[in-house]
């Protein structure tokens, strides 16, 4: 966690903005089963995880390089 104590941003907005990039921005389906939302929701918080680390991460920087290395391991 950032020295606030507080998350900078939510897993659901993690979530959020990874949906978007891969499938908006990307232009790249998905089918969302059991096991890919499994993946999703770690990519997530794995971001967070990441973005809590320091207050000099951009948070779109990190989930975008996260979903493409999601992206380029299918």
């Amino acid at each position: 966690m950032s020295a606030g104590g507080k998350e900078r941003i939510s897993k659901a907005e993690a979530l959020g903005f990874l949906l978007t990039h891969i499938i908006v921005e990307r232009g790249t389906s998905l089918e969302l089963d059991q096991l890919g939302l499994f993946e999703l929701n770690s990519i997530a918080q794995r971001a967070i995880d990441e973005i809590s680390e320091s207050e000099n991460i951009i948070p779109h920087e990190v989930i975008e390089r996260l979903a493409s290395e999601y992206l380029d391991s299918k």
